[in-house]
């Protein structure tokens, strides 16, 4: 893999009364250090003035897949996807701060040579009262 990468992210949710989904793609920066793989890229956010900076923290391991998502900017998070565990994570947005459960009921991690894709099914939690249901696709790519 080499250090300059195209990263795609592909999310969709479904919530109780609306479905929304979500792309991105962006050039990023790649590199492995201590059996992870470490991705960071800039998100602009739709008013196309905020930013947020994100690291993903990918393990190398295929037999208990983890993900770590850090969020800097306009949002300020760290989210935390482990198949089968739950994670609480504080959501810093400008219109305030609130605490959101996870739930990674699947996680899929395929490494290539030039490519690691990433499929995480979550659920997301407010006040212990289930929000939404949740599939993010992640590709990240070594631009040649």
């Amino acid at each position: 893999m080499t250090k300059d990468v195209l990263v795609t992210v592909k999310g969709l949710e479904t919530g109780y009364d609306t479905d929304a989904s979500m792309e991105i793609v962006c050039n990023g920066a790649y590199y492995f250090r201590n059996g992870k793989h470490y991705v960071k890229y800039e998100e602009i956010m739709e008013d196309g003035m905020s930013r947020i900076s994100n690291t993903l923290k990918i393990s190398a391991s295929q037999d208990t897949p983890k993900v770590e998502v850090k969020k800097k900017g306009a949002i300020e998070t760290t989210l935390i996807f482990e198949e089968g565990r739950n994670h609480i994570a504080c959501y810093e947005t400008e219109y305030g701060s609130f605490m959101l459960g996870f739930h990674a009921s699947r996680i899929f991690l395929k490494y290539f040579e030039n490519e690691i894709n990433i499929h995480i099914d979550y659920a997301i939690e407010m006040n212990y009262e289930h929000l939404s249901d949740n599939q993010i696709d992640i590709s990240i790519v070594s631009k040649i």
